[in-house]
């Protein structure tokens, strides 16, 4: 085809992602955007190379702390506050680049899956078309504009990567050099996809699953590979390495299901159910409900979910059996597989959350070629009507993709309107009503929170902000009720801010019915609860209770409780550091010395952690020597 009108068909979808997308890259920062992007404003923000290697290396998103995604968000900033534009610019570039890949994988499946020009669609006209509807969806909203979703971005980009060279490669003339070079790239773009998240891993099942649908039997000479068996014998290896370790992972993560409230089977029957409500958002796309909170969600409990669950599996498992043993339907394959096979990381058991928008990023490329190759097939010689209908459709997904990005815009708008779309989302009323408070509309917030409080009156969190409104209201607060709460109920990762509020709100004379004595006691429930046994929540409660101490004026306990926090955490020099700070403070010079000793001996081994940790001892040892100095 002429180099000019692909490079015009090229410019017309980048031009046209950016046209509805562009109101969008005003939106804010929301939610995890904030965790993950605060830490540049640690120790004066990310301007030399110690900062910036603790910059990238202290993220805990995954297993892997994803330290390139981290290091790519200091292209937009590297310090905090900062404007949003520059961040949500960069993510809708890569999406785009995204798009790009897609239409050049596209153009190397269609041969393979037969597409056409006699039934009376080209080629790139189909490619083009396919990549158009892929990167214009709706459903990639929430994966362009929420900021931290970049690193679904980049390892996605990496997978692609990964495919084109595979198809490139596979579909070529054999030779040594080739398949050599072909190792290498995947390998390559695994192992830095991985850096950017752990589902770069999906590579492997996303290749497997092409060779075995596509190649299989594969009778034509061009695709036979001398020794090519031994390269499927490596993927299926891979495959089994793959979800052996997602099962050893599952089968050792008790703490994790404990947070979560549900056990693998519950969560690998309910995402059935999902998943099929992300096919039918794929399919039939809609302006309403695809925020972000999701949480609504629960994992089956009940017979008739149950059942349910049960039944939709048995028909995943039918509509497998027929695409693979009627030929008629054997188009549809790979779009299926593509499909299942993009959720085995993320939608199985795995103790993750139940349901996100974003898993989708690159699963939806399966229903949407199936989509497709169902209109390509369509008994029209002409290629007008096909066009016609794909270009419908584009329409629609553009449309829809311009209404939900006009709400990310404005943090008003989103406040309110997911959480009235989701009315029985704990986090969606969280939202609206964190922005009431702020507002100091008390009263408004005090009714949305006792509304979310009678749905779900065990959650942590919501206890936490129950008693933080109370004290607003100067009412009085049931300390005896809510530790019992505590000591049972769900567990919430907003236990953390929420004692933080409540200790400053006492502290600042702001909560005249509580006292320091009182979150004492809440948070030895918390520590005995088994939905707060991770590393990072217990010492995170046993520097709380020494912080406490502190304030107190009680030197022994407070030291005594970081001693605890250092023996869950012994690699954190930030509590040997504080500890020497309070006994400087005391005029204990000698014995702040020690301390200082202690947190030289507690310096991390990884490479990336430790430069930061130095810099933070000699900072530590130049003030006390200050402090002494002055003190003589």
């Amino acid at each position: 085809m002429n180099i000019h009108i692909i490079l015009l068909k090229i410019v017309a979808l980048i031009g046209l992602v950016l046209l509805v997308y562009w109101a969008g890259l005003r939106g804010p920062f929301i939610l995890d955007d904030l965790p993950n992007l605060e830490p540049m404003a640690y120790f004066g923000g990310v301007v030399d190379l110690p900062s910036v290697l603790y910059f990238v290396s202290t993220n805990e998103s995954g297993p892997l702390g994803r330290p390139l995604s981290m290091l790519s968000f200091l292209i937009n900033d590297h310090s905090w506050p900062s404007d949003p534009f520059s961040f949500k610019y960069t993510n809708l570039l890569i999406h785009i680049i995204n798009g790009l890949l897609v239409y050049w994988l596209l153009l190397l499946l269609a041969p393979l899956l037969r597409i056409k020009a006699e039934r009376g669609l080209p080629v790139n006209a189909f490619a083009f078309l396919g990549a158009t509807l892929w990167v214009l969806h709706p459903m990639h909203v929430s994966s362009v504009l929420y900021v931290v979703q970049r690193m679904t971005l980049l390892s996605s980009l990496m997978i692609l990567v990964g495919m084109i060279a595979y198809l490139k490669v596979r579909c070529a003339k054999y030779s040594a050099a080739r398949s050599l070079g072909l190792l290498v790239i995947l390998g390559g773009a695994g192992i830095i996809g991985l850096l950017f998240k752990e589902t770069a891993a999906l590579l492997v099942i996303y290749v497997l699953v092409t060779e075995e649908v596509l190649f299989r039997r594969c009778s034509e000479q061009r695709y036979l590979w001398p020794k090519w068996d031994l390269f499927r014998v490596g993927l299926w290896s891979g495959a089994f390495i793959f979800i052996g370790g997602m099962i050893a992972v599952a089968a050792n993560s008790d703490v994790a299901w404990g947070q979560k409230g549900f056990l693998w089977w519950q969560r690998l029957l309910s995402e059935q159910v999902i998943l099929l409500e992300y096919l039918k958002a794929i399919v039939l796309p809609r302006a309403a409900g695809t925020g972000l909170f999701h949480d609504d969600w629960r994992a089956i409990e009940s017979f008739s979910e149950l059942a349910w669950a049960l039944t939709v599996f048995c028909c995943w498992l039918i509509i497998a059996v027929v695409v693979c043993r009627v030929r008629r339907l054997s188009f549809l394959r790979l779009p299926i597989f593509w499909f299942l096979g993009g959720h085995i990381l993320e939608s199985t058991i795995l103790p993750l959350e139940l349901y996100f928008e974003h898993r989708n990023y690159l699963p939806m490329l399966g229903v949407l070629l199936g989509l497709g190759l169902i209109i390509e097939r369509l008994p029209w010689k002409n290629a007008t009507g096909k066009i016609l209908v794909f270009s419908a459709l584009g329409v629609v997904y553009m449309a829809v993709t311009y209404t939900n990005v006009i709400v990310w815009s404005d943090e008003k708008l989103i406040r309110n309107i997911w959480a009235k779309e989701s009315p029985t989302s704990i986090r969606a009323q969280q939202f609206i009503i964190g922005d009431l408070v702020n507002n100091n509309e008390l009263d408004a917030a005090a009714i949305l929170l006792d509304k979310a409080y009678k749905y779900d009156p065990n959650n942590h969190h919501l206890n936490l902000q129950k008693i933080i409104m109370q004290c607003m209201l100067e009412e009085n607060v049931d300390v005896a009720r809510f530790t019992d709460v505590f000591s049972a109920g769900e567990r919430s990762n907003g236990v953390y801010n929420g004692l933080l509020i409540l200790r400053d709100m006492i502290s600042s004379k702001r909560c005249s019915s509580l006292e320091l004595s009182d979150l004492d006691a809440w948070v030895a429930a918390f520590m005995l609860h088994p939905g707060y046994q991770d590393e990072r929540m217990q010492s995170f409660l046993f520097q709380f209770l020494g912080v406490n101490q502190a304030i107190r004026g009680s030197l022994d306990s407070a030291m005594e409780m970081l001693d605890m926090a250092r023996q869950v955490s012994p690699t954190n020099v930030m509590f040997p550091l504080t500890q020497a700070y309070w006994l400087a403070d005391a005029g204990l010079y000698q014995d702040a010395s020690s301390f200082i000793d202690i947190a030289v001996s507690s310096v991390s081994e990884n490479p990336l952690k430790s430069p930061m940790q130095i810099k933070l001892i000699e900072k530590a040892e130049h003030e006390i020597r200050i402090m002494k100095k002055a003190e003589e």
